[in-house]
């Protein structure tokens, strides 16, 4: 901490590490503590980062597991946005990747099967690109696909 200014980026990926442990340590509202955390971080960084969208992302699922569907989907589609945004002048992306994967779980939750799968194809292309097909984004990509 004595490196780094306080409200550096690095602490914002230290808030969304924190986030995932808490999730599978099955404590969802730490989660979503530390993500909100994260995203106030990156907020104030003078540029967007990729953590950022992965954070949303998160917070997207995390809202989710909490039963807070509304703002799940507000999250995802502020993930995918700006995982967009930042994908401009690539061939793929894995933040934009996380993002669709959490818009279809969003879409999933609320019905709507053909957008998921829809999201999640996307999202496929994207992880298969950027993190591979061993990754695991991309195996539980495959899952939610039903094997694909």
């Amino acid at each position: 901490a004595g490196f780094l200014p306080p409200r550096h980026k690095t602490f914002g990926v230290l808030e969304t590490t924190a986030a995932e442990l808490a999730l599978a340590r099955g404590r969802p509202q730490d989660a979503r503590s530390a993500l909100l955390a994260a995203l106030q971080i990156f907020d104030q960084a003078s540029r967007p980062d990729p953590g950022r969208i992965r954070a949303a992302a998160l917070l997207a699922r995390t809202e989710l597991a909490l039963g807070h569907p509304e703002a799940a989907a507000q999250r995802a589609a502020e993930a995918v946005e700006q995982g967009r945004a930042l994908a401009r002048g690539f061939a793929h992306s894995a933040p934009l990747g996380a993002a669709l994967v959490a818009q279809g779980l969003v879409d999933d939750a609320a019905g709507r099967h053909d957008a998921a799968a829809a999201s999640w194809r996307a999202a496929l292309a994207e992880l298969r690109a950027t993190v591979g097909d061993a990754a695991a984004e991309t195996v539980e990509l495959r899952r939610l696909l039903g094997g694909a």
